[in-house]
């Protein structure tokens, strides 16, 4: 008991949980957010609430501010409580005991380093196969799947990242992402933790254990019940929306053959860009 007090004192205040739209963040958030220590809180820049005030969280004064106004959080949106969400996301409900913040991004991935220098936060970064982010970016029609299939699309997202630096739609995009990760990785050494999204749905448990050591929270027997339930008790969905509860599971659905032969292609292109073509 002395340890588990003892780790809940050293628990960073807040984490970032980023990660591409399409690669696992509202899976893996879901089962974050059933620690008792850790309060949820969904893509907070994206709400009316905050995003018109983004330019004032630049820095560690405006990033304290914004995590002070988080912790007491009853936006429906960031709090994933309306009506529309209740099967699709995960809904936060506020631990008066919990310490701990976790923070889910699919954008403004180039505003982590903002958040960073603000020195209690960590920053979990989710990576997931890039042919596997892109085929369900376009499987889901909200995501990349209104815009159809040829190139423009799925390489660039020319239509839904218009003219947006904090949209990480499209291939092209992953790339920016990463070189985002490894930068903070160097300069925030101890702060990062990197998480592949292929280790998670393969070993569960022992990544998210790698997670809450990091984060400096103790084991959660609710934490390994869901998990055995989400393994064991749900089944496979065929469908491109989003579940709020899903199974862990590996990747076994059919795309297209359209969707197919853009795997190929991205495959092609990331074994020559790691010297493999």
């Amino acid at each position: 008991m002395d340890n588990i007090n003892a780790m809940r004192r050293l628990a960073p205040s807040n984490v970032l949980l980023q990660g591409l739209p399409r690669s696992g963040t509202s899976l893996l958030g879901m089962v974050m957010s059933a620690h008792p220590d850790i309060k949820y809180r969904y893509q907070p820049l994206v709400s009316y609430l905050y995003r018109e005030r983004v330019e004032e969280f630049s820095g560690p004064d405006g990033i304290k501010g914004l995590l002070r106004d988080l912790k007491k959080c009853s936006d429906p949106f960031i709090m994933q409580s309306r009506l529309e969400d209740q099967h699709t996301h995960v809904s936060s409900f506020t631990r008066k005991k919990a310490k701990s913040m976790a923070i889910k991004q699919v954008r403004f991935h180039n505003l982590v380093n903002d958040w960073m220098r603000y020195p209690y936060l960590r920053t979990i970064f989710l990576h997931r196969n890039p042919e596997d982010v892109i085929a369900s970016q376009l499987n889901a029609y909200a995501e990349l799947g209104q815009y159809g299939t040829d190139k423009s699309n799925w390489r660039y997202a020319v239509e839904k990242n218009g003219d947006d630096e904090n949209s990480f739609y499209g291939y092209e995009r992953i790339q920016d992402y990463q070189d985002i990760c490894d930068e903070m990785a160097r300069r925030y050494k101890h702060r990062i933790l990197q998480v592949n999204y292929e280790d998670f749905v393969r070993s569960p448990k022992e990544v998210i254990e790698e997670i809450f050591t990091f984060l400096g929270l103790p084991p959660a027997g609710q934490v390994t019940r869901l998990i055995d339930h989400m393994m064991n008790g749900l089944p496979s969905h065929e469908s491109g929306d989003y579940q709020k509860l899903r199974p862990i599971e590996k990747q076994t659905k059919k795309y297209s053959a359209e969707i197919e032969a853009i795997r190929l292609e991205i495959r092609a292109l990331e074994e020559a860009k790691n010297g493999n073509g």
